[in-house]
């Protein structure tokens, strides 16, 4: 894994042009990009930090 302890969320929209497979294969990871309920595991370790990239065109 190139990106160990890295995951990634992305927007719903956002799925239809990054490459998920090469994501996961990279991080060990799924990718999430839906909503989860409250009461439902998180398929995704705790985060140690964040980092947020928005890009308005």
């Amino acid at each position: 894994m190139l990106l160990d302890g890295m995951c990634v969320i992305a927007t719903p929209q956002a799925t239809r042009w990054i490459d998920a497979p090469t994501l996961e294969q990279l991080t060990g990871h799924s990718v999430r990009s839906d909503y989860k309920l409250p009461d439902e595991a998180d398929p995704l370790p705790p985060a140690r930090c964040y980092f947020g990239n928005a890009t308005h065109l």
